[in-house]
């Protein structure tokens, strides 16, 4: 897989700079719209201005984000420390029903 190790925080960057480039830089916003780019998408944040089809392409942006999340936690759980695993384990951050 092309986000394993090393490449999550490269790649998670570049997902942010691509959302940066496709939802701000191409629609004509300001600098700072830009880079608060997914405040847009929020009811408080004027999604109601927002174009039906832009919508639909920022939801498959979210849904891309929520892979990258969860290889970064993949890759923590399966790169951490013993002590990150017990902290894991007090606070239950990769608990799983069975």
């Amino acid at each position: 897989m092309l986000t394993v190790g090393r490449c999550v925080p490269l790649f998670t960057l570049i997902y942010y700079a691509v959302g940066a480039i496709s939802f701000g830089v191409l629609r004509g916003r300001r600098p700072l719209d830009i880079i608060m780019f997914p405040l847009e998408f929020t009811t408080t944040g004027g999604l109601e201005h927002v174009e039906n089809y832009v919508r639909i392409i920022y939801g498959f942006y979210v849904e891309g984000a929520m892979t990258l999340l969860s290889c970064s936690l993949a890759t923590l759980r399966r790169h951490s420390s013993s002590t990150m695993n017990v902290m894991s384990e007090k606070y239950r951050l990769f608990s799983s029903e069975e």
